[in-house]
């Protein structure tokens, strides 16, 4: 009965799984003027595996290259910066986490970004002018 009981509970080994949360996940600005703009910096939170972790920022798509990394891309928290005149760009981040175990574990999560330059071309309805 005791070696089933010690067997049964055994997590010698075991990785708790992980989890990414980025804040904001979500970063518009609709009404910029023409020229360069740098967003506040995005968060990323890790709950499980084992730390330190260390973080990959990387573009899934959309936009231009008008709109980057603000640091390089194995930075923790990050920002992002476009530039542009009459433009507007959508494009979606990706940040991947991953723990320093043995065995590795990732996680991954996305901030995506509206940015829209020149009040005059852009009402508040959105639609160019």
């Amino acid at each position: 009965m005791l070696r089933s009981l010690l067997f049964g509970n055994n997590t010698s080994g075991a990785t708790p799984s992980m989890t990414l949360a980025i804040v904001p996940d979500y970063i518009e600005e609709s009404f910029l003027p023409n020229g360069a703009w740098t967003s506040s910096d995005c968060v990323p939170t890790v709950t499980g595996g084992t730390s330190p972790y260390t973080y990959l920022w990387s573009r899934l798509g959309g936009g231009a290259s008008a709109v980057s990394l603000a640091y390089a891309p194995s930075t923790k928290d990050m920002a992002f910066s476009a530039t542009g005149t009459d433009q507007r760009y959508y494009v979606t981040f990706k940040c991947v986490a991953t723990d320093s175990s043995g065995t590795p574990k990732t996680a991954e999560n996305y901030v995506t970004l509206a940015i829209g330059f020149n009040v005059s071309a852009y009402p508040e309805d959105g639609e160019p002018v």
